[in-house]
């Protein structure tokens, strides 16, 4: 072991550790944006069970590895296997990047961030004529110095029960953002015949923190995706930028008050606490621009 590390340090070797499986190294901007938001450390590619490592010798690519997961008698081990390096990938440099963490949900009455709630005058539902209404989500605080990159603090809202494909947000005015491609909302349609223009959900207020930690808890997570479909990091139409992920919401707290009326058991479900339709909404923001991106994605 100590002759594996000399070794490695006579040959400057080093790793780098993606948390995604399909990956190429071939400098495509695609997999560029990917690498930059899902590059992180090796404990987190163990705790997740997926992704690849890349070594780097001298300062080109050596090897690649696959970690994965394997269930033998109902007890699942992780496993890593040589991955082999297409021609494209063996003159790949190595990125200069910054190591990203999942920030894992952490209830605290007095954490820094809240999900659920009610608009205030603080923070006003964004105009529009869509067939539902926009839900409040909560906020992300920029307190936190996890987001101390965010210019204020951001209240989340989005209308959870529009068959919607994206909404852009202009927080220029951080109280009363802006649809920027309304007419693409506007025309959008809902599965949900109970609810209507003038319904009213309002979830509890619960408070919480993040942590840093190597799974995700499935409620709201921040600092990596956890891709349900396939990678997206959008563009913001404003600036041309490439958005940064912010957060992402799996379900969260209770429903705390409601005029809508489900018209069966199976959609009482989707009323009775903040979720997504069996979907995760990701969120996405560009700091320069204010433009937030509000996106969903199944299981």
């Amino acid at each position: 072991m100590i002759q594996k590390i000399i070794n490695r340090v006579l040959n400057k070797q080093k790793s780098i550790y993606i948390a995604e499986t399909q990956i190429r190294f071939n400098g495509e901007k695609y997999y560029e944006d990917i690498i930059e938001t899902q590059i992180t450390n090796k404990e987190t590619l163990i705790g997740l069970g997926r992704g690849v490592e890349l070594v780097f010798e001298n300062g080109k690519p050596l090897k690649a590895y696959q970690y994965y997961e394997e269930m033998q008698r109902l007890t699942v081990y992780s496993r890593i296997k040589e991955r082999e390096l297409q021609p494209d990938e063996k003159q790949y440099k190595l990125p200069a990047f910054k190591i990203n963490y999942i920030l894992k949900f952490e209830e605290n009455p007095n954490g820094f961030h809240q999900l659920g709630g009610n608009f205030s005058n603080e923070f006003k539902v964004p105009i529009n004529n869509c067939c539902v209404p926009f839900q409040y989500l909560g906020f992300i605080n920029n307190e936190d110095e996890n987001f101390k990159w965010l210019p204020f603090k951001l209240h989340l809202t989005c209308p959870i029960y529009l068959n919607f494909e994206q909404i852009f947000l202009d927080y220029s005015d951080d109280s009363s953002p802006v649809i920027l491609n309304l007419e693409d909302v506007e025309i959008c349609d809902t599965s949900f015949n109970e609810v209507k223009k003038d319904s009213v959900i309002i979830f509890e207020e619960q408070r919480f923190d993040f942590k840093k930690s190597v799974e995700y808890s499935g409620i709201i997570d921040s600092g990596m995706p956890n891709w349900m479909q396939g990678q997206y990091i959008p563009t913001c139409p404003k600036s041309g930028r490439k958005m940064k992920f912010l957060c992402q919401l799996h379900n969260g707290p209770k429903m705390k008050s409601s005029n809508i009326v489900p018209e069966g058991d199976w959609n009482k479900n989707y009323f009775d606490e903040l979720n997504f339709c069996g979907a995760d909404l990701y969120v996405f923001f560009e700091p320069i621009s204010k433009v937030a991106c509000y996106f969903v994605q199944y299981t």
